[in-house]
């Protein structure tokens, strides 16, 4: 850009000085000048130009990959590693101020059966509509992730345990009525625990995750306090 901006200024003052002078320089090496600075300017114009494409193009990528780095491949939602900060940020940030989350953990019942019965195929594009599905409940500011292989965690900020069980009960809802193609109906179990129950994050993750389990154990489709 610089180099266009002087490249420009110095033939505008070519241009002047020979137009208020013209005897100083030669007619034929005053226009041999002309065509010169002119290319010089296109010249410095079009490096500029792809020099400035160059940069946006590096910037999509940075973002590019950067988005990759914490998204899971499968449903594009954020992944554990993700996770894991964002939930170290918040409990941290729960502590300074004394505010409240919920942890929600939950998994999706019996999905071993629906990969055996239709293949990974249908179970991935399962755990893909139930995504989408609980993506059109939550707020933008809850950090969701999928945990691994069919357990997913949901962090809600500024939510008490009674507003995250509301939202828990309505994704429940939402998915145990919706019909998946060829898989049909399916269910999820969830654990909730709030950030109250815990003095550390591992033991906050132990509290929900033990309660996912008790919720399994109490016959699926439903969620445990």
């Amino acid at each position: 850009m610089y180099a266009s901006l002087l490249s420009t200024l110095t033939g505008a003052g070519f241009f002047i000085i020979s137009s208020i002078r013209p005897e100083i320089i030669p007619a034929t090496s005053r226009y041999a000048v002309y065509v010169y600075v002119i290319l010089i300017i296109m010249m410095n114009s079009v490096s500029a130009y792809r020099l400035s494409v160059n940069k946006r193009m590096q910037h999509l990528n940075n973002k590019q990959l950067k988005h990759l780095s914490v998204t899971e491949p499968l449903t594009g939602i954020y992944n554990r590693g993700k996770f894991d900060q964002d939930l170290k940020k918040w409990f941290e940030r729960t502590e300074r101020y004394k505010h409240e989350f919920t942890l929600v953990l939950f998994d999706l019942d019996d999905l071993k059966a629906i990969n055996d019965a239709h293949g990974h195929i249908v179970g991935d594009q399962v755990i893909i509509s139930i995504t989408n599905l609980i993506k059109d409940i939550i707020r933008s500011s809850d950090v969701f992730a999928r945990w691994g292989g069919d357990e997913f965690a949901i962090l809600l900020p500024y939510t008490h345990k009674s507003e995250a069980i509301k939202l828990v009960e309505r994704i429940r809802t939402v998915i145990s009525t919706h019909y998946f193609d060829q898989a049909g109906y399916i269910s999820c179990s969830f654990g909730i625990a709030s950030f109250s129950e815990a003095n550390a994050i591992h033991e906050l993750l132990n509290i929900a995750d033990k309660k996912l389990y008790q919720a399994k154990l109490n016959g699926k489709n439903q969620f445990f306090v």
